[in-house]
């Protein structure tokens, strides 16, 4: 197994929701069910700034005002192509400083938000159990500022996307479960905007290479590459190696151990045996009939009706043409 580590694309940032700061819709009066849905007085989304803001909090003075923020981050997790397979993935954030009297869990959801962060992304907080559950972190376990926090594996590494971005929302488990805030319950993480990577928000994704082997089954009709111990029938652009038997058309190339029937270009290296019509060329340890444009090295008898090159302990005979 191998590791990918990646950190998050600067393009991250956070959306906040408030209600509660004109008089002139609701006296003052903050409503968490407005705040929560992202239809109250104030929707603002930030992507630069170094601290994303995750989870609620209501301020009261002589009025009151509801908060709701959702952190949302992105990671180009395409280096690992399609043909690997991922095993688990981990979301590492740091804690920029914790504000909370009342603990509640980090929740990582999928959510593609695009390579912009605006308010359009915002997701009410209704329908924030419909988003997959990536992972979470408890706040009550501690999150002490500068220092990492990992996020556990719900189904984060079932959702890389490995060919191109995995993004999410980050938000608070008390937003989702509609419990009203009565004072502080949100934290600042770092963002990717901080200098450095150090605190940057990092998914670590433990995966295995996809096999660099491409057989596409017993009988594969173009531009076929047959790898290790393959057995099959191929008509155009095939490339066999290793301990191959087949019957091959066009463009063969038969390496280590091959016996095999070509009718043009066909290319032989070390142990072959075959019957070729056009184009071939034979090397090391090879016996061979050939009737155009036959090239043969090292140690090889044959017989050639036309073009042939032969190099270093070789027996033949030429129909035409001879040298």
């Amino acid at each position: 197994m191998s590791t990918f580590v990646v950190y998050a694309d600067t393009s991250d940032g956070d959306i906040g929701s408030a209600d509660g700061y004109d008089d002139e819709y609701d006296g003052w009066a903050g409503d968490y069910a407005v705040t929560r849905s992202g239809t109250g007085v104030v929707l603002e989304a930030g992507a630069s700034s170094t601290i994303v803001a995750v989870g609620q909090l209501r301020v009261v003075s002589f009025y009151q005002v509801f908060w709701v923020y959702e952190g949302f981050l992105a990671f180009d997790t395409s280096a690992l192509t399609s043909g690997a397979t991922v095993s688990a993935a981990v979301l590492r954030v740091t804690s920029y400083a914790d504000y909370s009297t009342t603990d509640f869990d980090i929740q990582a959801r999928l959510r593609d938000w695009g390579t912009s962060l605006t308010t359009a992304d915002w997701v009410a907080g209704a329908d924030l159990s419909g988003l997959t559950l990536l992972g979470s972190y408890a706040t009550s376990s501690g999150f002490t500022a500068n220092t990492g926090y990992d996020l556990s594996d719900t189904a984060m590494g079932a959702n890389v996307n490995k060919t191109g971005s995995t993004r999410m929302l980050l938000c608070s488990s008390r937003t989702v479960g509609n419990n009203a805030p009565t004072n502080n319950e949100f934290v600042h993480i770092y963002s990717a905007n901080y200098t450095g990577t150090t605190r940057d928000p990092k998914l670590t994704v433990t995966y295995a290479a996809g096999s660099t082997e491409v057989y596409d089954g017993p009988g594969p009709t173009l531009d076929a590459w047959i790898i290790a111990t393959r057995t099959g029938s191929f008509t155009a652009a095939a490339i066999l190696k290793r301990t191959q038997v087949g019957s091959f058309t066009a463009d063969a190339a038969i390496k280590s151990t091959v016996a095999g029937s070509f009718t043009t270009n066909a290319v032989l290296l070390r142990g072959q045996t075959g019957s070729f019509a056009a184009n071939a060329i034979t090397l090391k340890a090879a016996s061979s009939s050939f009737t155009a444009a036959a090239t043969i090295k090292a140690t090889v008898a044959d017989s050639t009706k036309a073009d042939a090159i032969r190099l270093r302990t070789f027996w033949f005979g030429r129909v035409e043409d001879g040298f």
